[in-house]
């Protein structure tokens, strides 16, 4: 979830758009539970055109900024991306190694047959194609 939503283009034919989309993510926010105590997301309407809400934007992220380095918010959410971004290379490298695996490729296309029509479940497939590639390590 966002902690700060901007909807620009807030100018110009856009005006009226603009505010109905504001109004329509306030509203949705309302029925979200904010992900931390701290902080409560707002939505603000910005125009580059207009120079009009990037002052009041700029300042919002600013005090965002101030609450969650007062509360190690900023470094529990660069650890935890840290960590996501840490087992999605480990699964990009394991299903790299998977696919490029001789003994895998020769399975997969009868694997795959057998679970389009039902004669194995996805589960077994998996299970079987996990294990003629531990089995070629």
């Amino acid at each position: 979830m966002a902690d700060l939503i901007l909807v620009t283009k807030a100018d110009g034919d856009l005006v009226s758009a603009a505010r109905n989309a504001q109004l329509e993510y306030t509203s949705a926010l309302k029925f979200m539970h904010p992900r931390s105590d701290w902080w409560k997301p707002k939505v603000m309407s910005v125009s580059s055109v207009k120079i009009d809400g990037i002052a009041k934007a700029w300042e919002e992220m600013q005090a965002f900024h101030r609450v969650a380095v007062d509360k190690g918010a900023i470094n529990d959410r660069r650890g935890e991306q840290n960590k996501t971004w840490m087992w999605r290379q480990v699964q990009h490298d394991l299903m790299s190694r998977l696919e490029s695996n001789v003994e895998v490729h020769k399975k997969i296309r009868i694997m795959s047959s057998q679970v389009y029509s039902g004669q194995i479940t996805p589960g077994q497939a998996a299970d079987d194609l996990v294990q003629t590639f531990l089995g070629n390590l």
